[in-house]
């Protein structure tokens, strides 16, 4: 993994490879397909849940600071954004009909980024309609707008309509 890396309140940053990141993690969802009248209508419900950990032996990346900057000693260093990955996401979606052949899904995603405090939550939306080989479709990715960064200092759009015409060609 590449990555920026400093020593604690210096203000130059220098990229090094990290060559052994340990990840571990896992996830689950729960699909639910209704059958019956309920069926007609809610055509899916799911909940999911996702974990990772990582760790990472930067003693060679730290190593190779204190040679590039002419230091002796590789006190505590500050890693910009290997370490700032997705760790918890939990995911509430439902499929619904609307009208005839007119559909909606929604999904609310619940994230916690490592090393940042606060837990988000977008709600994406897609309405579409299905026309033999044909989908029209409109939809909206973090409806609610909310202020995020996936990095330090990175931020995110807030909310960000999009449409669109598919075409299956065959299989």
């Amino acid at each position: 993994m590449i990555d920026w890396i400093r020593e604690a309140g210096s203000y130059q940053w220098i990229a090094s490879n990290i060559q052994e990141v340990v990840a571990i993690g896992t996830d689950a969802v729960l699909k639910v397909i209704p059958e019956g009248i309920l069926g007609k209508y809610l055509l899916s419900a799911e909940i999911g849940y996702s974990f990772l950990t990582m760790e990472r032996d930067g003693t060679r990346a730290e190593a190779a600071y204190c040679v590039a900057q002419s230091a002796t000693s590789s006190a505590e260093m500050q890693y910009k954004y290997g370490m700032n990955y997705l760790s918890h996401a939990a995911v509430l979606g439902a499929h619904h009909t609307v009208f005839r052949s007119l559909k909606q899904n929604w999904r609310l995603r619940l994230e916690k980024r490592e090393n940042m405090d606060e837990v988000r939550p977008i709600l994406d939306a897609r309405t579409y309609m299905d026309y033999q080989n044909v989908t029209l479709f409109f939809e909206v990715t973090n409806l609610l707008n909310v202020e995020h960064a996936d990095y330090a200092g990175v931020e995110q759009p807030g909310w960000w309509p999009r449409a669109g015409i598919v075409v299956n060609l065959g299989e």
